[in-house]
């Protein structure tokens, strides 16, 4: 037995996923432009990235609006992916609208990815509503997630890039 074999090896770092706060605005805002940036080069190269302090204010008002949830990963004290969705009034009250999941790439795996999504459930189930829906790129890793957390596709974007998903809470 030599004396590396007398070391443990490190436990890696748990994964904790809670409600974002307001002190939490700024890794939400930097893990967001990993997102946008994302998005432009895989599907849409066209994209326009908001600069900073514009998905910073954005980030901001969705954190303190009761309508909204923005649920963030980290891994230790480090930042690793966030989801947020909000209830639309206008459009159907009844369904929390997923607007954005993202985890940064090191950190892709299904574990965490359905950890955030519950926290999405739980502040569904909390205000009473009975379904989760979202618009995401067909066949992209959004989309993956989606179905592996239950969602159904119900329909597509009349350019067909894009699916309506959707995943019933009341079951």
């Amino acid at each position: 037995m030599s004396e590396d074999d007398l070391i443990p090896e490190p436990k890696p770092e748990s994964t904790t996923v809670q409600e974002a706060t307001i002190e939490d605005v700024d890794q939400v805002t930097d893990l967001a432009l990993e997102l946008e940036s994302e998005l432009r080069d895989s599907w849409d190269p066209d994209r326009r990235i908001p600069p900073r302090e514009e998905l910073l204010q954005r980030y901001q008002s969705r954190i303190e609006d009761p309508k909204w949830q923005v649920i963030l990963a980290r891994k230790g004290d480090q930042p690793i992916g966030y989801i947020f969705g909000f209830i639309d009034p206008e459009k159907r009250q009844d369904t929390l609208w997923v607007q954005g999941v993202y985890t940064k790439p090191d950190s892709r795996d299904f574990i965490t990815a359905r950890r955030m999504f519950a926290g999405l459930e739980k502040f569904a189930k909390g205000k009473n509503i009975a379904k989760i829906g979202g618009q995401v790129y067909k066949n992209s890793r959004q989309h993956l997630l989606f179905k592996l957390v239950g969602c159904s596709d119900i329909g597509e974007t009349t350019d067909g890039k894009e699916v309506i998903i959707s995943k019933d809470l009341t079951s």
